[in-house]
């Protein structure tokens, strides 16, 4: 419409919902690692908020690997998913309203600024999100074994490899390599000892 045109208060709710459902699809997708399936059959019954240790109980037929894994939760998403919740859910809705489709989750990048990337780079498609948790949590110097499993990997060569990037060492490496005193120059060095023989000689001579 024009800018500034009136917007219907029912247009502007739905808008403001469709952005809040967009916003917890992503955060979960982040810091839990779910898969796009697995987003969208995800129930309130999987997610134990009220647990002394906030986390996500999977059911092992919607999983890739068909296990039923849990997953621990952020304290961030654990809140977050909280303020989410309406006073009326059932433990059988769903916890997602909306799990964005590449179209939208294209959309969404393009709006924010973010380059969804190439061949060479990579996309920053909603799987990509589960490399995305994992450097955050390197990054974090959070353990590999922490990693693996909230990654759900079987095989930690995954987690350390595929799902990884190791150019987030590089920084910290050069400033460790810096600290190393550089190797003499030998030219400069040689003539330094011949000027310090030379000084010796005129002395005993003298």
């Amino acid at each position: 419409g024009q800018m500034g045109a009136k917007i219907r208060p029912v247009v502007l709710f739905a808008a403001q919902q469709r952005g809040k459902d967009r916003r917890i699809a992503y955060l979960t997708a982040i810091w839990t690692g779910l898969r796009r399936k697995e987003l969208r059959t995800l129930l309130w019954s999987d997610v134990r908020l009220d647990a002394k240790v906030p986390y996500i109980q999977l059911r092992a037929d919607v999983t890739k690997s068909r296990r039923a894994d849990p997953i621990s939760l952020h304290s961030q998403i654990a809140s977050e998913l909280r303020a989410y919740r309406t006073d009326q859910f059932s433990k059988d809705d769903p916890v997602l309203r909306e799990v964005p489709s590449m179209k939208v989750l294209k959309a969404d990048l393009a709006y924010a600024g973010i380059d969804y990337g190439d061949r060479e780079m990579g996309y920053a498609d909603l799987h990509a999100q589960r490399k995305t948790l994992n450097l955050m949590l390197a990054t974090n110097k959070v353990t590999s074994r922490a990693r693996q499993s909230q990654l759900r990997h079987a095989d930690p060569r995954l987690t350390e490899d595929v799902y990884f990037d190791q150019s987030i060492y590089l920084a910290p490496q050069a400033a460790e390599i810096s600290s190393v005193p550089a190797i003499p120059d030998l030219i400069t060095a040689n003539s330094e000892s011949a000027e310090v023989i030379g000084e010796r000689s005129e002395e005993h001579t003298s």
